[in-house]
Parts: structure tokens; C-alpha cells; sequence
């Protein structure tokens, strides 16, 4: 597994509730991709925050189940926050969330 964070990038939401959203999103990866790899990323573009969960597994990462349905729900409606989900057959799952960075 493999972490990319800039230094300085500060969400504009509460951090438990990203938190819990984030280990929701990598929890799945791993699932969905037991034998493969897993990318973790963070990048500030404007003045938004993007989080970027890759895998390479052969199944679709749905993270929108359970406890990641109920703190993502709340984190969108703190923040204009917005998901995007990206699964190509044999080739993995790309999740990316954008929030407003507060740095």
C-alpha cells in the first residue's frame, strides 16, 4: 500500500467523519483486491481536496454500504463533498471524493 500526501492539506470537514469515510473506501479496496495493490492519494487542486482510493482488483469496490453510506451522507451534506466512482471490468476501481481544502 502506498500513501501520497501533500504537506498542508487540510480538509474543510470534521476529521472524524472523514475518518470513517476513508477507512470505509480503503477497507473495500483491500477486499476487492486481496491479492493486488492499493493506492492512497491526496492532492490539493484550486482550493479543492481530492482523495483518490485505487485498486487493481477484479471486482467493483461499492462504497457506498453500511457505515460508509451513513458518513458519507453526512459528510456531503456538511460540505459540498462529491464522489466519484470509476470500475472498469479486470482492471480495478477508482474512487475519488473532493472537498473544499480549508489550507
Amino acid at each position: 500500500m502506498e500513501f501520497v500526501v501533500p504537506e498542508g492539506l487540510r480538509p474543510s470537514v470534521p476529521s472524524a467523519t472523514l475518518r470513517r469515510v476513508l477507512l470505509c473506501l480503503l477497507c473495500n479496496a483491500i477486499e476487492h483486491a486481496p491479492d493486488g495493490q492499493v493506492f492512497v492519494g491526496a492532492m490539493r487542486a484550486d482550493s479543492e481536496m481530492r482523495v483518490i482510493v485505487i485498486d487493481d482488483g477484479p471486482r467493483v469496490a461499492e462504497p457506498l454500504t453500511g457505515d460508509a453510506r451513513t458518513s458519507l451522507a453526512r459528510l456531503l451534506a456538511l460540505s459540498d463533498a462529491s464522489l466519484f466512482v470509476d470500475h472498469r471490468p479486470g482492471d480495478g476501481t477508482t474512487v475519488m471524493l473532493t472537498l473544499s481544502d480549508a489550507g
